[in-house]
């Protein structure tokens, strides 16, 4: 998506592409829950916070990577975004209570020292240039990304249907 977006420019805005994005997923996965499961289609209405939650998350996930993919190069962006799992491992341990192995805690510090030794940001001039802010925010995306994968893990642990085309929906 991030070369799409790069080959797009300002022809399409962003939130646009997102929209149709989630809303093309949530269209591919109305026929498969039809054929599969026509249990599915019958909206969870026990659940409708944690959907909109999750399709918040969704939503802002995909608008953060996106607005980053127009301001900092694609590498810069995708590789900012890669630290999602070092925050999975910390929101597991401050959410989920799970208590991390000493290796994570290893590679996290490795991670920390990469994303320094990177310099998503420089402090030389007085103002940020776009592509120091499309790092920031593509930080900050990994970091959405950790959040809406800690919240699935949660609700994985007590839901045992799975309402990934009503998240689309809501993303939508």
């Amino acid at each position: 998506i991030g070369i799409f977006v790069k080959l797009v420019g300002d022809q399409i805005p962003v939130l646009t592409l997102n929209f149709y994005r989630v809303f093309f997923a949530a269209a591919i996965l109305l026929p498969l829950v039809l054929y599969i499961d026509k249990a599915s289609l019958k909206f969870p209405q026990k659940n409708t916070r944690d959907i909109l939650i999750i399709g918040a998350l969704i939503a802002t996930q995909i608008s953060l990577f996106n607005y980053a993919m127009t301001l900092a190069p694609v590498a810069n962006v995708v590789v900012f975004w890669s630290v999602a799992p070092f925050f999975v491992f910390i929101f597991s341990s401050l959410f989920l209570k799970e208590r991390p192995r000493p290796v994570y805690i290893l590679v996290f510090l490795l991670a920390i020292i990469g994303i320094v030794l990177a310099k998503p940001v420089s402090f030389t001039g007085a103002e940020w240039s776009p592509e120091q802010l499309g790092n920031v925010i593509a930080l900050s995306t990994g970091i959405v990304y950790a959040a809406l994968v800690t919240y699935l893990r949660s609700e994985g642990k007590t839901e045992t249907k799975v309402d990934i085309l009503w998240f689309m929906v809501a993303a939508s």
